[in-house]
């Protein structure tokens, strides 16, 4: 069973001095502790250099299970879903040479992104900075573009069923309304594959972007219109669904951050925070998801937390998860 500990969680752990225990304490009770660069990078704003330093230690040592970035993951998805709906996007050479070099720096246990992070803690934080700061920037627009335009009469999610949830979008003066989750997707990623270097450059290896955007303009829009389907597709499902319900909250920087930690959702059967709103939200998706995504442990802060943690991981993994 893959659990997924949220960063706070990595840093009550780090203050606690039972580190050490977690590697043991997650295999007698047959679970898997599941790291993601989301996480880590997240980690790497925290302003205290000692203890940023103490907590990636911790998160990078090599016996957790390391995802890969989570965008990483939808392109992955999309390529997939393209290849089925629009093998015509697809480059009849593609790079995949390249496109072996840009994941091996992710996936390799050493020499690679983990370790040069474990390395270089100071100088991969203040590399970050201007980049993180620009990507959540751009992701608390999008959170803001989400709650104006995909919440259904502007009504708040309470109450509501995220499977009902919808959206319009103004395409070529006209209004279309369509599934909230597609209205997302179709306007981030088409930001994206207009904008984002790192996005093109994992895109680019297997699909013809340019001819995707600009070969016949309603293919993209039809695309997310109607071609592609959520169960294909579960984690543009799962980034909507998270904005969404964080519509009637104040944007901050942790709305992108748990959309993004959202995303992995998909990779692991648990999540343990001690974000009440953050646990809220994957159990809402849980429940609710048209597909099957991982369930959410509330732990609460410092000693204690870890107290809980532990106790769970005693129990096993076959155990109910009743929080």
């Amino acid at each position: 069973m893959k659990v997924l500990l949220d960063t706070n969680v990595w840093r009550y752990l780090a203050d606690s001095g039972r580190q050490s225990l977690l590697n043991s304490e997650a295999k007698r009770g047959g679970y898997k502790i599941t790291i993601c660069p989301a996480i880590v990078n997240e980690t790497l704003r925290i302003g205290d250099a000692g203890l940023r330093r103490r907590v990636i230690e911790l998160q990078t040592r090599r016996c957790w299970h390391r995802l890969m970035p989570d965008s990483y993951l939808e392109l992955e998805d999309m390529k997939r879903e393209i290849q089925k709906v629009h093998p015509d996007w697809m480059l009849s050479k593609p790079d995949n040479s390249g496109f072996r070099k840009l994941s091996y720096n992710w996936s390799r246990a050493t020499g690679g992104w983990w370790s040069y992070v474990r390395e270089n803690v100071d100088i991969s934080a203040s590399r970050l900075r201007p980049r993180d700061d620009l990507v959540i920037n751009q992701v608390r627009d999008q959170s803001r573009q989400m709650r104006d335009a995909v919440l259904q009469a502007k009504k708040p999610m309470v109450g509501n069923w995220l499977s009902n949830l919808e959206g319009s979008w103004d395409v070529n003066g006209a209004t279309v309304r369509f599934e909230g989750w597609r209205v997302y997707a179709y306007t981030i990623w088409k930001n994206m594959f207009l904008s984002d270097v790192t996005t093109r450059q994992w895109m680019g290896c297997h699909i013809d972007i340019d001819r995707m955007l600009h070969g016949n303009p309603s293919d993209f829009f039809n695309f997310w219109h109607h071609e592609a389907t959520a169960i294909a597709l579960p984690r543009e499902w799962l980034r909507a669904a998270i904005y969404a319900m964080q519509a009637d909250r104040k944007v901050t920087d942790g709305n992108p951050l748990d959309a993004t930690i959202g995303v992995h959702l998909m990779d692991v059967d648990l999540v343990v925070s001690a974000d009440r709103n953050f646990v809220s939200m994957i159990k809402r998706c849980h429940e609710e998801a048209p597909f099957v995504t991982a369930d959410a442990f509330l732990i609460g802060g410092g000693d204690a937390g870890i107290d809980q943690l532990f106790e769970l991981l005693s129990e096993g993994a076959r155990a109910k998860v009743s929080h």
